[in-house]
Parts: structure tokens; sequence; C-alpha cells
């Protein structure tokens, strides 16, 4: 009874569309074909990514909506190799501020977090926007995608990981040596869908079989200043309840019945394919070889997504190899301090 009368609530909230301060949140479709393309400057979105756990989540609201304004949903073929934005062609090899590039995301997403670990790993600069995964106001400007990550790059938007990743591969692998060149689409989706399947799912289940993991999920809800705090302790109660409830079938419907095991033998099987050895026998370090691979941001984006639970501490602890390779791809991505 009292789940559904906070379900009531919230859903009232949302017809209000959180008067206030909070109004400016609902970046509408209409707005953003009404409003004129004022130029943003690179410097309102142009800040560099840190881990979310550490990230001052406070949003720039008209510097964003400025920069909302010039955005149009685009397909990834459609990304050209120079990138015009206020005048200037951009290409990989130029100075990062010339770039605007925003990622909508959940902090605990895995496929949110493959995007970031990539854009950290070639040192493509971008910012990031926290989305509540209750209203998902911050991205009611799509009209086509309700889901993250969503990058807008430049004046185009980039839905989903796969998507991001791949449009700007290609366009990074050609301007630096700190990912490993030569990856296919097909062999990314391989990898992807094979960490999915293997190893996302008995994480998942690792990190929220308790109630007390559950609620670290959506945490970061109540740390979103734009919302009244009462709206992000019902947002944040009502994310951790559908945590409960969609572990709970993820563990029936594959029959995961010992998480942590199961995640281990998982990671250890996929860096065995790669040939994955201890760092101290100076032997090959990363799925990609010299540097990291697609492979190897698949897998580390998604455990990253959790790192903070016991789970991964667990994980990291019980195979020296596996904490070895984490830590390097910490190091290549610049995430030391984490």
């Amino acid at each position: 009874q009292s789940l559904g009368t906070a379900i009531m609530v919230c859903s009232a909230l949302r017809r209000l569309r959180y008067a206030g301060s909070t109004r400016r949140l609902h970046l509408v479709s209409r707005r953003a074909a009404a409003a004129s393309a004022a130029p943003a400057s690179a410097s309102a979105v142009g800040v560099s990514h840190r881990h979310l756990s550490s990230f001052k989540r406070e949003y720039a609201t008209r510097g964003d909506e400025r920069h909302l304004d010039r955005v149009k949903e685009t397909n990834p073929q459609d990304v050209e190799d120079s990138i015009i934005f206020d005048g200037e062609k951009y290409t990989p090899g130029k100075p990062q501020g010339s770039l605007p590039t925003m990622v909508y995301v959940y902090p605990t997403c895995p496929h949110c977090n493959k995007v970031l670990a990539f854009l950290d790993i070639v040192g493509h600069e971008h910012s990031t926007m926290v989305v509540n995964p209750i209203t998902k106001a911050e991205i009611k400007w799509s009209e086509t995608y309700k889901k993250v990550p969503i990058a807008s790059v430049a004046e185009s938007t980039l839905n989903g990981s796969d998507n991001i990743i791949m449009a700007l591969f290609d366009k990074w692998t050609t301007h630096t040596n700190k990912i490993a060149k030569g990856a296919s689409r097909e062999d990314y989706d391989s990898w992807n869908k094979r960490v999915d399947e293997e190893i996302a799912r008995p994480l998942f289940r690792a990190t929220s079989t308790t109630w007390s993991d559950a609620l670290k999920y959506t945490s970061y809800v109540r740390e979103m200043s734009a919302y009244p705090m009462y709206i992000r302790f019902v947002h944040h109660m009502l994310g951790t309840f559908f945590t409960r409830v969609g572990s709970r079938k993820v563990a029936k419907r594959y029959g995961i019945v010992d998480p942590d095991g199961e995640l281990l033998v998982a990671v250890q099987r996929y860096l065995d394919d790669f040939g994955v050895k201890q760092q101290q026998q100076q032997q090959q370090m990363f799925c990609g070889g010299e540097v990291p691979g697609l492979a190897d941001v698949v897998l580390y984006g998604t455990l990253r997504s959790v790192q903070d639970f016991d789970a991964v501490k667990k994980l990291l602890a019980a195979d020296e190899r596996v904490k070895s390779w984490y830590r390097s791809m910490q190091a290549a991505a610049g995430h030391e301090q984490e």
C-alpha cells in the first residue's frame, strides 16, 4: 500500500512538472525546435570528465540549454570526419576545447561507463549530465530515444553506447596510439554481447542481493540538487525497489545461484581468451595487446560502473591478474585516484 501511495505521489508531481527551479529541466522538443540557435561556448560544456563518485553533480542549466538548442539527432554513419561547430572544423588531433561533448548518463549504468572509459582513454574531452532515472527530465528533448547513454557531439546526437563508441573509434584511431586499432563492428558486437551476457548479469546480481546494495545503485539521485529534497527521497526509494525486483528476475531467469563465483570465473575466462597475463611477468597486459582495445573497454566500463560495491572489491582481491589488469586500465584512462 505504501509503495502504491509513493507511486501515485510521484505521478502527481510529474504532472505538475516540478514548478519552480526544476521547471528549467524540462527541455521539451518543442522548445528546442523553436529556440534560436544561440552559440554555446566551449567552456560551458567542455569540462573534463571525473568519475561520478567524486563528481559534483550540479547543473549549469543555462549553458546546457544553449547547447541542447543546437542538437539534432543523427545516425552514427552521418557523423563526418570533421565536425563543424561555431564555424570551426574539429578533428581529433586538435586541442580538446574545440569540441564540446555532453554525455547523459546514470552513474551506475555499465553502458554509460563503457562510453566514458573509451572517451577518457583516447583523451576525448567531455562533460557529464546525470539523468534522473525516474523522470528522465534531463533528456526530455530527445524525441525518439529515451534511454542512456546519449552523447551530443557538436551539433550531432549519438544514441546508445555501441553507436557512440563506434562512431568515434575509427576517427580516433587515426590520431592516437592510446587504443588498439583494427577492431571491426562485428568484433565489438561479439565482445560486448559476451560481457553483457556472461559478466554483467552475475555482476548485477552480486551487487544487488541486499537492500543495502540496492540503495547504493540510485543513491546519486539524493545529490541532484536541482530537485526538492522530498522528490529526491521518493525517487531514490523507487529506484531501490525497482533494482531489487530486477535483481531477483535476473537471478531467476538465468539461474544465477552463486553470483560472486560465477562473476570471477567469467572474468578469468574472458581474460584467458585474450591472452592477458600477470603484469609482473612482462607479458600481454591488455586484451588489445600493448595498449587497451575495445575488448578491454567493454569489460572495464562494466566493472567500473559499480567499482565501489563489495562484489567488485572481492573480485579484485580474489585474483591478482584481474586486479593488475584493472589497475592498468585505470592508469590508461587516468582514473588512478579512484
